[in-house]
């Protein structure tokens, strides 16, 4: 599974890729800079990481933290 998400990550948005600090390929819940509602919404498959593909699906008005664009 970690693959998977790895294999994920160059088709990340720009915000998703500065909130992994960990370079791991997810964005956990403390990395997340968003309001903990958008979290919940992304995180589909509710195992408290973000993936790139579960970030993909943010707009641009949704943007979880100020000057960070999807």
């Amino acid at each position: 599974a970690q693959k998977a998400r790895r294999d994920s990550t160059p088709e990340a948005p720009t915000w998703f890729l500065k909130m992994d600090r960990n370079h791991d390929g997810d964005v956990s819940v403390r990395e997340f800079l968003g309001p903990a509602e958008i979290f919940t919404r992304l995180d589909t498959d509710a195992d408290g990481l973000l993936t790139a593909l579960e970030a993909g699906t943010l707009n641009r008005k949704q943007a979880p933290a100020r000057g960070l664009q999807p």
